[in-house]
């Protein structure tokens, strides 16, 4: 874990999130939609049409990523989603869903700046999405999502219309699946806690690669950076969705700025040292080289890792004691121990050497780790304003 994630982890700003909306809607076939399209000011979405099995005449839609509670995003969207229902006469019924995959990058530009980059890229061939260039944010973030998610499962639905409660298209999350959840520490183990049951613990089971659950992170995590929501209904009305993609927004906001946090910093750690980089890279190959029992002189390091001169070797040397925290990971011997007297260099300073500390445990000060604190509220409400708690609220009336 590196310093980026613990400054972001100790920040207190809010999450900027994108979201890439894929709406099902009745009334068109794939290519006639992607003919009114290409007709209209939205020709840039015609290519991202598809076709979705409704039971009857229907396609979907894909939209860029636009960031969640942006002025521009709204604007678009709000029109977009007009353009639809009022000059096209779209139509949804049960069957249609309208799924939201929410980026994992941090917005880190001006709203308007990620608008514009976001749509031009959209335009390019063979779909295209853009994300910030930003750290990913930590699986622990978005392992307590799955987690608030789940144990609030019948609120959620409670939202949602009935024919999305039980749908197989985006089964809900169980609540007995807490436990295997909060206990999941990678990808495949989160998977297999979400989707699988009393298989959760069965090596060779495989529906956790299956989508068709409320959120999915299978080919999404992983290669896009995203995780998909699918248990909205479709809708053709813009702020019923944008209302659903701020409450997901408050749930990551509640792990991000309350629910994980940075534990055990600055502690003492004990640790023995192995070979941590790239293979074949530079640092692999110093770290390769200068451990062998004696070392190996600042002339062997260069000429095995093509390092042109003796600085760039101890610039090599600074860099790997960072990496490890501890000035004692690299032991640096003097030209005197090779044999060599002062001035033998000739002012080149390449006769001296430096060993890897591999031999014992070291100590070093721990930099922390990310771990969610479970008593902390998960009420997903805690990030919401008071206007949208009430509009879930009388939603939960209407469809009771």
């Amino acid at each position: 874990m590196d310093i980026t994630t613990y400054n972001r982890l100790l920040n207190t700003t809010s999450l900027r999130l994108a979201m890439g909306l894929e709406i099902e809607c009745l009334g068109y076939e794939c290519h006639e939609m992607a003919s009114k399209l290409r007709n209209s000011r939205y020709e840039f979405l015609a290519d991202k049409v598809d076709t979705e099995y409704l039971g009857e005449t229907g396609c979907e839609i894909k939209l860029p990523p636009l960031e969640i509670g942006s002025h521009y995003t709204n604007e678009f969207l709000n029109d977009f989603y007009k353009y639809l229902d009022e000059t096209l006469g779209c139509k949804v019924k049960q069957s249609c869903g309208h799924h939201i995959h929410i980026g994992l990058r941090p917005i880190n530009i001006s709203s308007l700046d990620f608008f514009d980059k976001s749509v031009a890229t959209f335009k390019r061939p063979r779909g295209y999405y853009f994300q910030c260039n930003t750290e990913m944010l930590n699986f622990e973030i978005v392992k307590d999502f799955v987690y608030q998610y789940c144990k609030n499962q019948n609120k959620i639905s409670s939202m949602l219309p009935k024919s999305r409660r039980m749908n197989r298209m985006c089964m809900p999350l169980s609540y007995s699946y807490l436990d295997f959840i909060k206990h999941s520490n990678d990808l495949e183990s989160l998977q297999k806690a979400i989707y699988c049951d009393e298989s959760v613990n069965v090596h060779n089971y495989n529906n956790y690669q299956s989508k068709f659950y409320a959120v999915n992170l299978n080919k999404t995590y992983l290669p896009k950076n995203t995780i998909e929501v699918r248990q909205h209904s479709g809708t053709l009305n813009f702020d019923k969705i944008n209302n659903f993609a701020h409450l997901m927004l408050g749930m990551f906001n509640n792990s991000y700025m309350n629910r994980v946090k940075l534990i055990n910093r600055g502690e003492t750690e004990s640790f023995i040292m192995s070979n941590i980089f790239r293979p074949r890279t530079k640092l692999f190959k110093f770290y390769e080289i200068a451990s062998r029992p004696n070392g190996a002189t600042t002339q062997e390091i260069m000429s095995y890792c093509n390092i042109e001169d003796a600085r760039s070797v101890r610039r090599t040397v600074n860099t790997i004691k960072k990496r490890y925290k501890t000035q004692k990971a690299v032991i640096c011997y003097t030209q005197h121990s090779y044999g060599h007297a002062n001035g033998d260099s000739n002012g080149l300073h390449d006769l001296n050497g430096y060993k890897i500390n591999d031999g014992e445990s070291l100590t070093r000060m721990s930099q922390g780790s990310i771990s969610t604190d479970y008593n902390v509220q998960d009420d997903i409400y805690l990030n919401i304003s008071e206007s949208l708690k009430n509009y879930f609220d009388q939603r939960i009336m209407t469809l009771s």
